[in-house]
C-alpha cells in the first residue's frame, strides 16, 4: 500500500482483502507491540497486552487451507492479540517469563523497559480459532495464541 495520502484515498474498496482467520497452527510470530492497560474500573484487572504479526506458517498448518485464504492473502496483515491479567505477582512472574521466550532479560530492566523491547522480538506459537459474540450481536473468529515457545537460534 502506497504511503502517498492521494493514492490511499483514490483507491478501491474492492483493492483491500478482508482480514481472515488464519488456519490453525503453528506460526512464526513478530511482536508489534506489548503495553499495560490499567483496569477500567474496580471489579476488572489490569492487562498486559501483546500484539502480534504473523510472519509464517509452520509444517502442522494445513497447506490446503492456508491457499483457500487467496493467493495474494498476506498472512501478515492478521494481527493476534494476546492478554495476561495481572492483579498479582504471580500474574506478572507468568508475563516475565513470556517476555523471557523472546529472547527478552528481564534481570535489572522495568517493566516499562522490557514491554518496550517486545518489539520485533520472534516467537512460534500455536494459533487455534475461537468464536465468539461481540458488542454489537455478531458472530466473530479470531485466532487464539498459546504453547508459547522460543525461536531456536
Amino acid at each position: 500500500m502506497s504511503d502517498n495520502y492521494e493514492d490511499i484515498l483514490n483507491q478501491s474498496w474492492d483493492q483491500i482483502p478482508e482480514a481472515q482467520t488464519l488456519p490453525v497452527g503453528s506460526y512464526l510470530l513478530r511482536g508489534r507491540n506489548a503495553s499495560y492497560q490499567p483496569a477500567k474500573d474496580a471489579d476488572k484487572s489490569p492487562v498486559v497486552l501483546f500484539v502480534y504479526q504473523p510472519k509464517e506458517p509452520m509444517d502442522d498448518v494445513n497447506e490446503e487451507e492456508l491457499a483457500a485464504l487467496g493467493e495474494n492473502y498476506d498472512i501478515a496483515d492478521n494481527k493476534i492479540f494476546v492478554r495476561f491479567y495481572v492483579d498479582d505477582n504471580a500474574q506478572w512472574d507468568v508475563v516475565r517469563n513470556h517476555l523471557i521466550k523472546h529472547g527478552i532479560d528481564p534481570k535489572g530492566k522495568s517493566i516499562a523497559d522490557s514491554l518496550k523491547a517486545f518489539k520485533g522480538t520472534e516467537v512460534i506459537a500455536y494459533l487455534d480459532q475461537r468464536q465468539y459474540t461481540n458488542a454489537a450481536g455478531e458472530q466473530v473468529t479470531q485466532n487464539d495464541a498459546k504453547q508459547f515457545a522460543p525461536v531456536d537460534a
